[in-house]
């Protein structure tokens, strides 16, 4: 009967949503099982369908982030906002002299940079309305914790280090108060900018990732553990998600919280961490499965609920908290 119920589940879903089930298998390559997933992409896009945690839009809208950091961790800095709006013909020329980004709150990678006060005007209002008029929700991506954040512009200082833009940023990708692991872009602005993967000692590895660049192998960054320590206290209230900072000089900078990464479909070849982030991920710490529902989501819930507590060690509940 359990086997049953959750196959004409994951039928019914599938009818529900054909455009992201198609997306799922074209870039995994198979047909996922959304209502018992199984590694780290299956859970996302159980994620997408089910766990639409009120949360998700206050961490995802990078205004609203910025303020709930700047009152919960004071000692994490923040880049000053140096303006904000709607119509980016009104950003004051003074806001732009110096070093800052123009961005969307709303959306993701729409960044403009602006270094010593050069930039292309025309090009700055051409990419500033059309972020105002997109949305990215989507019904391919369907990242739900995008959906209703309202289309809002700012300019940002740019996070700098020994008079130029800060050259590394680390994503660290969180399950719980656990980083599994860490991509480092290095010279992120040169010419020759390079990717790197840590697993949470520092180990780095050449190794392909999401089918479109390899790894390099680098040394463990300076003042790692402060990085670590960081990432992991900003990533404890949720069950899985990625704490993207910078580091200078010893003091961390928050950058960004991102809950679909890749739109769901990473893919690291590297077993010892990528297979680990997904087992770690644990959908009981989960907004869907901590509230009740009703209905069928509810019936839904207690089912897959009961077969996680029976299935999955109960020990990773303690290694998470």
């Amino acid at each position: 009967m359990q086997h049953r119920f959750f196959r004409l589940f994951d039928i019914w879903l599938y009818v529900r949503h054909p455009f992201l089930m198609l997306s799922y298998f074209r870039n995994m390559g198979y047909w996922p099982r959304p209502s018992q997933p199984r590694n780290y992409n299956e859970k996302m896009l159980w994620r997408k369908l089910f766990d639409h945690d009120p949360r998700l839009p206050q961490r995802i809208n990078k205004l609203r982030c910025k303020q709930h950091i700047g009152e919960k961790f004071p000692d994490i800095r923040l880049p000053t906002t140096l303006w904000e709006g709607e119509d980016p013909a009104l950003i004051p020329p003074s806001v732009l002299a110096g070093n800052c980004v123009v961005k969307a709150s709303h959306g993701s990678g729409w960044n403009f940079l602006v270094h010593g006060g050069r930039y292309d005007r025309r090009e700055m209002l051409r990419k500033a309305r059309k972020w105002m008029r997109r949305r990215y929700y989507g019904r391919g991506r369907m990242q739900w914790g995008y959906r209703d954040i309202a289309p809002r512009l700012f300019v940002e200082e740019m996070v700098m280090h020994s008079g130029r833009p800060v050259d590394r940023e680390y994503k660290c990708y969180m399950a719980g108060d656990r980083c599994i692991y860490v991509y480092m872009k290095v010279d992120r602005f040169g010419d020759n900018p390079l990717d790197v993967l840590f697993d949470r000692a520092g180990n780095s590895r050449i190794t392909e990732c999401s089918g479109r660049y390899f790894s390099v192998h680098h040394d463990k960054p300076d003042n790692w553990d402060a990085i670590l320590a960081a990432a992991e206290r900003l990533g404890r209230e949720f069950d899985s998600a990625r704490v993207d900072l910078y580091e200078t000089d010893g003091d961390i900078w928050f950058s960004e919280y991102t809950f679909y990464s890749e739109g769901g479909y990473d893919r690291i070849d590297w077993p010892e961490v990528f297979t680990r982030q997904g087992e770690l991920w644990d959908l009981r710490l989960s907004w869907f499965l901590t509230t009740e529902h009703a209905g069928l989501l509810q019936l839904y819930r207690n089912r897959l609920k009961a077969q996680l507590d029976q299935h999955e060690p109960h020990a990773r509940l303690s290694e998470l908290n």
